[in-house]
């Protein structure tokens, strides 16, 4: 545990802000986990071991954000839970270990997918943006993630440098013209919904008539049919544009490259959303060769998995799973 952190040097023993001056100790823990419901990380535990709270060194957030402070462990800590969830309107889905912008953003141990005993995940709560973003899948991954402040603004064009490396998509990635096979491919996806639109509109033309030719006219059943058939219709023109927008898509010059998934979270989810949308979760995935963009994983990508990553001119990006190449119909570039 914390095996590359010297944790003898983690705590900026000038300012003891967030530092409790309750001396740790295993009954101290006890109580509190007890009067909270959560077994507290580990990693935790033994971080506050050394000092209980305060200020890291090591202040900013995987090269973006900087936290304010890491919280420490005393009577205190049960009314500054209460304050968070509800004084301030955060979701009470764990324990609050640190703050972001000057408190307008909490950082939780979230316990909703561990349970109270389990491992928490470590999220950025945003009442603002009203949002839940995940940061890391324990404690210790949080504080691994933490670098010195100065190591990245101590002067202007290290801070420029460090905006530029992360806000640029693909950045030094090649792409390269497309071969025939790797037409054949982005022009299957892009026409992929078209087959499932036909075959819909068929469905619902066949059943239309089925119902016409049963019932007698001026029926129920037989007004919902001529209902249907209008609707078709409908939906018939409506689906013009799409298709007329999968022509243009088939139409552009497009690169590619194959790339690797990252990553794999989920996140991005509401605070306060509808009792009917709880059980809605979005999943997302990173590439290797793109840290700015994050992607909806609607084809359940798991992190390995190989990606062809086509983009036209005008950085319209499409996203397809690459054959196997073990197959012979793999190709790097």
């Amino acid at each position: 545990m914390f095996d590359n952190i010297n944790l003898n040097d983690f705590w900026d023993k000038k300012d003891d802000y967030y530092a409790s001056q309750q001396p740790l100790s295993d009954e101290l823990i006890h109580e509190i986990e007890n009067k909270l419901g959560y077994k507290l990380p580990e990693s935790y535990v033994r971080l506050l071991r050394i000092q209980n709270g305060g200020i890291p060194k090591k202040c900013m957030f995987d090269k973006h954000d900087v936290i304010d402070g890491i919280f420490g462990i005393d009577n205190e800590t049960i009314e500054q839970c209460d304050f968070y969830t509800k004084e301030l309107g955060f979701p009470d889905i764990g324990v609050p270990v640190s703050t972001m912008f000057e408190g307008q953003v909490a950082i939780f141990l979230d316990y909703r997918a561990c349970g109270n005993e389990g491992e928490p995940k470590v999220v950025q709560i945003d009442l603002e943006m009203d949002k839940i973003y995940r940061l890391t899948d324990d404690f210790e991954s949080f504080i691994e993630k933490l670098s010195p402040y100065a190591e990245y603004y101590d002067d202007e064009d290290n801070a420029e440098a460090d905006y530029d490396e992360n806000t640029k998509p693909f950045e030094n990635v090649e792409f390269y013209p497309l071969t025939e096979e790797q037409k054949h491919q982005l022009n299957s996806e892009i026409w992929s919904g078209v087959p499932y639109l036909i075959i819909f509109i068929g469905i619902i033309f066949f059943i239309s008539l089925v119902i016409l030719n049963l019932s007698s006219e001026g029926a129920v059943m037989y007004k919902i049919g001529k209902v249907m058939l209008k609707g078709i219709t409908i939906l018939t023109l409506i689906s013009v544009p799409y298709i007329i927008s999968c022509i243009i898509e088939m139409n552009k010059e497009y690169k590619s490259y194959v790339d690797t998934v990252k990553d794999t979270w989920e996140e991005d989810e509401a605070l306060f959303k509808k009792k009917i949308d709880n059980d809605k979760r979005k999943f997302f995935y990173k590439l290797t060769g793109n840290p700015v963009e994050a992607y909806p994983n609607t084809m359940n990508y798991k992190v390995g998995d190989r990606v062809r990553v086509f983009r036209s001119v005008n950085d319209n990006t499409i996203i397809v799973k690459e054959p196997d190449r073990e197959n012979g119909t793999g190709c790097d570039k």
